[in-house]
Order: structure tokens, then sequence, then C-alpha cells
């Protein structure tokens, strides 16, 4: 019996681990063209997700804060995610912050899950982001996304 408790002990913190949200590389914020402002969407972005992200912390913004939201397939599961829209925006002030993500519907299939990851990066440093995607176009999923960020690195 005990070296079935220690297995599933040790899947199960393997499972965990496996979810651990450093897994996920965030994106290059130098490579991110910021904006201000909602973004229009290009002629193949017809649709959009709208949203406001938020944080419990008590800390402040700099007014140079860097966005980055990405709609990410996760039908692969955690490991495997595949970018379908990513929009980079300067925060304008502070929490909540209103985001419009635009995407190409053609790029979403039915069946498929779908995310939403946020990021915040203050000098190139990440600051917050989404512990997990959230889930979004999915039946019953809200069209007025609310996005809760966790601290990702303790800002100096």
């Amino acid at each position: 019996m005990r070296p079935v408790r220690l297995a599933l002990a040790l899947g199960l913190a393997g499972l965990v681990a496996g979810c651990h949200p450093e897994d996920r590389a965030p994106p290059d914020p130098s490579a991110v063209n910021a904006e201000r402002g909602r973004p229009q969407p290009a002629a193949n972005e017809t649709a959009a997700l709208d949203g406001t992200l938020t944080y419990r912390q008590r800390m402040a913004l700099p007014k140079d804060a860097l966005v980055v939201m990405r709609l990410v397939d996760v039908s692969g599961g955690s490991s495997a995610t595949t970018v379908v829209s990513e929009h980079g925006f300067l925060a304008q002030g502070q929490v909540p912050i209103d985001f419009r993500l635009p995407y190409d519907p053609s790029l979403v299939s039915p069946g498929y899950s779908y995310g939403l990851e946020a990021y915040i990066f203050v000098d190139g440093a990440l600051w917050f982001m989404t512990p997990q995607p959230v889930a979004v176009l999915m039946q019953g999923a809200a069209n007025d996304t609310q996005v809760l960020l966790e601290v990702a690195t303790q800002p100096s």
C-alpha cells in the first residue's frame, strides 16, 4: 500500500509542477509594438475580446508599464500553447485597465479550447502575469472578461 501512496503523491506533485506559471514563456517585451489606446483591428481581425485587468497588490504602475495580451490555443494542454493573437499597449493609468484584443476569427476552430494570457512589464522586467490562461471563446464564457493578475517578480 505504501508504494501506491508514494506513486500517487509523486504523480500529483508532477502534475502541479507541470502547471506552474513559470513554465509558460512570457512574450519578449522588446518585440511587442506597443500602442496607445484601443487598437483598430486589421482587415483580417474582425473580432475582438474586451475586458479588464486588475491585481490585488496595492502598487502603482509607472506610466511606461507595458501590457501584453495574448489569445492562445490551449487545446494541446498546458505545455503546448499556440499564440492566435498578441497585442501590446501602454497601461496609461492604474488598475483596473481596460483592454481590447483583436483577433482573426478564421484562426479559431470550433471545439478547441482558448485562453487569454496577460502580462505587465516595467522597464523590460515582468511584474505581473496571469497564473494560467483565462478561458475565453467557449460556451458559457463571459464576453467581458475579468482578468486577475498575480505578481511574477518583485519589482526593485
